[in-house]
């Protein structure tokens, strides 16, 4: 107390040196110090500590309205207590600071000696100023953590020179490690541009093109390159290879191309008709309805039924209908063309998609050669009434003979077309009646070192190289049963794949001594396992990364929660150490996740049971009371993603901490009971998922409001359910059950 009066004099006589007016100028509190003693503040310093406008000089080392660590006393005294008063100086340091209302706030000191050994002292709140600071760390770790998780190759480029790349776009560029390429020029990696392509809208993307270059792995890639701009002036390269989609795109444009020939080349007439009109209709179906004796010289927008017979026009009309409407017609016989050049040709309907709308497939087969064949045996038997009849039909003999070779030239064609498509008709016997170019080439190499063989001889290979008996496919085929499989054949050191289709063929003419004969067809599909295999290979060493990710993580967050054990011994303020503890509570809630993720091969989903209870378990034995809390769990079978159980956690690892806190005060026994539930809503891919905590405690005060509250856990709910798009809700009497409920899709 003396040495407080003595300071207070020693103030009143240099206060005429320092006026108060000047002092309460200055935009920031400012205190008067003699020694360790504040003599005088200013308005803003009066404002900033809430002390009355006169007040008593006070020692700021010992008094409680600054919290002095052990760590920054010794600081102090080594930096500042040990300078002579007559060595003028400066000093900083950030401690926590007390409000007279007992609010705690983090402050930057500033202690300046005068040359009459005042010392002043400045005291500014930076509590935003941190908060600010730990939420820009905070977003610059996500934005690394979402690059380094990426698909695509990420690089920034400055002035040409790249300064930074995630791992995706060092793979790319085929080099070990980043330092590898940072510093080179993007133009080192020699782009060549295929074409423009338009930028995603809202993406930030400026330019986006179609790129090819060779990495220095020396791998050809296809790449959609983005470039977008930053606002330090340096570029953002994105990097998306599609070299197997170009190859899909190449693939299936071959396909199209082949389909597109053989429909081409198909001597069976097809016509798509769309809306009572034709749409479609290939070189075979023209020639049989555009003649010159016809009176048609354009059949697009025609109605088929409007080009045959009379008798047929109605009867063509309704089966078309009845296909549109998805029933399946009996195939007709109709006639077409003038008196003079009819043809009878046999309908047949299908539903179809032409242009990305419902459609009607009609097949037409000319079958007037057919018809002239069953016409010929019965004029042979009366040919003998007359030579000019004989002649007629010698005539029209010969003309179906050409019309039918030119049908088997096409059919032929046919047979021949394809490059990796095998093709032979089998007997029951094994024997081969006919057989396409690539089938009998196929055989001569199918042997061991490329030798040729039988066919009994491939088929015993093929048994003893897939582990089943392939004859007996074969067999079975024959006895009227349609066989799909895939064949392996090991020779000269590799493997070819087949996918074979049996069908058998059925005779016009059933005779019971005629052996059963199946057509069989074959495509080489050796290259597609191989792309097969080579997909299924990296999808697990993705899914091999992800779970490396989550182990980092979660042993990064044990880290964390080590530290903050580790600080709660330094602290002596219980209600510190309470908030450290509920923080590593809440680090142990994330932790938790990402150790369940990465000890199960799914890496996406995480069982929420096992998860709940894992939570509820560690918290309970995380607070050592004098009560003893028993777990009840009542809980569905359900699975949730990162994005669904990081939230839940956090909000349950709230309302248990609160239970454990306040409900069991002076008790000692206690019981928790948590449920989920799940149940279906009405719409048929979505749930409503229910999660409470329960427990028999004390209950709510009757003046409890969650939304008024001065609490971090409830506004830390608060903002997790709205995240969550979920509804809240309690209920307090004979303890208290806290709920939240939120709507999910079931996949």
């Amino acid at each position: 107390m003396a040495r407080e009066l003595m300071a207070e004099k020693k103030w009143n006589q240099v206060s005429e040196h320092w006026p108060s007016s000047w002092m309460d100028a200055m935009g920031e509190a400012m205190f008067q110090c003699s020694g360790t003693t504040i003599t005088h503040a200013n308005s803003l310093g009066r404002l900033t500590l809430g002390l009355k406008k006169k007040f008593k000089p006070f020692d700021f080392l010992s008094s409680k309205r600054l919290l002095w660590t052990k760590a920054d006393r010794a600081f102090f005294d080594l930096r500042w207590a040990g300078l002579k008063s007559s060595q003028p100086g400066h000093f900083r340091i950030e401690l926590d600071v007390t409000h007279t209302d007992g609010q705690v706030f983090h402050a930057k000191l500033r202690f300046s000696r005068a040359p009459d050994d005042t010392v002043l002292l400045q005291i500014t709140d930076i509590t935003e100023q941190r908060f600010r600071q730990s939420a820009l760390l905070e977003r610059e770790a996500h934005y690394r953590k979402l690059t380094a998780l990426a698909q695509e190759g990420i690089a920034t480029v400055k002035d040409g020179v790249i300064t930074d790349a995630n791992a995706r776009f060092v793979s790319l560029v085929g080099v070990q490690r980043p330092d590898e390429i940072i510093g080179d020029t993007i133009e080192s990696l020699q782009f060549k541009k295929l074409g423009n392509l338009a930028p995603y809208p809202g993406s930030g993307v400026v330019e986006r093109a179609e790129m090819h270059f060779k990495n220095r792995l020396g791998q050809g890639l296809h790449m959609d390159v983005g470039r977008g701009q930053l606002d330090n002036g340096s570029e953002v390269w994105m990097l998306y290879d599609i070299t197997d989609n170009k190859a899909t795109q190449f693939d299936l444009i071959q396909a199209r191309e082949r389909f597109k020939l053989l429909i081409e080349s198909a001597p069976i007439g097809i016509v798509i008709q769309q809306d009572d009109g034709i749409r479609f209709a290939n070189p075979a179906a023209e020639e049989l309805l555009i003649s010159d004796d016809s009176g048609v010289e354009d059949i697009e927008g025609c109605d088929l039924a409007n080009l045959v017979d009379d008798q047929s026009t109605e009867v063509v009309r309704e089966r078309t209908a009845l296909t549109r409407e998805g029933n399946t017609p009996p195939e007709l016989q109709v006639e077409i063309g003038r008196p003079s050049d009819k043809r009878l040709v046999n309908l047949a309907w299908r539903l179809s998609i032409y242009n990305g709308s419902p459609a009607v497939q009609i097949s037409l087969v000319d079958v007037t050669a057919q018809s002239e064949l069953l016409s010929e045996r019965v004029r042979a038997q009366v040919a003998e009434e007359s030579n000019l009849q004989l002649v007629e039909e010698v005539v029209r003999h010969e003309r179906t003979q050409i019309k039918l070779q030119e049908t088997g030239a096409r059919l032929k064609s046919i047979f021949e077309s394809g490059d990796d498509l095998f093709i032979w008709t089998l007997l029951s016997d094994g024997a081969v009646t006919a057989s396409n170019h690539n089938f009998n080439s196929w055989l001569q190499t199918a042997g061991a070192n490329n030798k040729s063989v039988t066919w009994d001889e491939l088929l015993t290979l093929a048994s003893k190289s897939n582990g089943f008996d392939v004859a007996d496919r074969f067999v079975r085929a024959c006895l009227g049963h349609p066989q799909r499989f895939e064949l392996c054949l090991k020779k000269s050191g590799s493997s070819q794949w087949l996918q074979v289709f049996l069908n058998p063929i059925s005779s016009a003419e059933p005779d019971s001594k005629k052996q059963a004969e199946i057509s069989c067809i074959a495509y080489d599909i050796t290259e597609r396992k191989r792309i097969d295999r080579q997909i299924r290979g990296t999808l697990k060493e993705k899914e091999i990364l992800l779970q490396e990710v989550h182990h980092r993580v979660k042993n990064n967050l044990q880290i964390i929660s080590s530290i903050l054990s580790l600080q709660k011994g330094f602290l002596d303020d219980s209600q510190s150490k309470e908030a450290l503890t509920e923080i590593q509570g809440r680090v142990n809630t994330m932790s938790i996740i990402h150790e369940t993720l990465y000890r199960h091969t799914d890496v996406s989903n995480i069982s929420f049971p096992e998860y709940i209870t894992r939570i509820s378990t560690n918290i309970i034995q995380s607070y050592s009371t004098q009560t003893r809390v028993k777990l009840e769990t009542n809980l569905q079978t359900a699975l949730a993603p990162l994005d669904q159980a990081i939230p839940c956690g956090l909000i349950i690892n709230e309302w248990v901490s609160n239970a454990m806190k306040h409900a069991f005060v002076g008790r000692e026994e206690g019981k928790i009971t948590i449920t989920l539930s799940t149940e279906s809503t009405d719409k048929e891919s979505n749930e409503l998922v229910t999660i409470a905590v329960e427990d028999d405690g004390v209950g709510l005060s009757k003046d409890f409001d969650s939304s008024s509250e001065d609490s971090l856990g409830l506004y830390l709910v608060q903002a997790l359910t709205e995240q969550l798009d979920a509804e809240q809700g309690f209920e307090s009497g004979d303890g208290t059950r806290f709920w939240f409920r939120f709507r999910r899709d079931k996949s």
